[in-house]
């Protein structure tokens, strides 16, 4: 699998917030490389073309497939398990955010914030998550493995 540790990908199903979305991470230091897809189907394509982000923003509301079952999908996959996934809610709907990180979400952010109030929350994620996309998958560490009742 090729690693793109550079990439962040952005899936959103409105093309506003999805462009607001990389206008914000282009101000980010450092900036990194994003691609958007405006649905599940696409994005998931592209990954089994051997593609590897650093970074996914998903959208939790979307038609068809919504952001939590491509979250599903991408977590139940050996090959994407590790690959970290921060939620984007419309709302402030605490129940969304619950199953997002029961079902393996690395975090949850507000798409309701204000355009300087983004950026300084994914100002905060981005040096973060493009070091942890340099880790080897073995060396993710898993809550639930370290946590576990044996």
């Amino acid at each position: 699998m090729k690693k793109d540790n550079s990439i962040v990908l952005i899936v959103d199903d409105n093309p506003d917030d999805a462009e607001l979305m990389g206008e914000v991470l282009k101000k980010c230091k450092p900036s990194p490389v994003t691609k958007i897809f405006h649905n599940g189907i696409d994005l998931l394509r592209w990954l089994q073309m051997g593609h590897r982000p650093s970074l996914i923003l998903l959208n939790i509301d979307m038609p068809d497939l919504t952001g939590l079952d491509i979250l599903k999908i991408l977590k139940a996959e050996k090959e994407y398990e590790t690959i970290p996934v921060i939620m984007l809610a419309a709302s402030e709907n605490r129940n969304d955010m619950v199953i997002s990180y029961q079902t393996g979400a690395s975090g949850c952010v507000s798409k309701a914030l204000t355009f300087n109030g983004l950026l300084a929350r994914l100002e905060l994620f981005s040096p973060y998550w493009s070091s942890v996309g340099q880790l080897s998958d073995t060396s993710w560490f898993k809550p639930d493995d370290y946590f576990r009742d044996n």
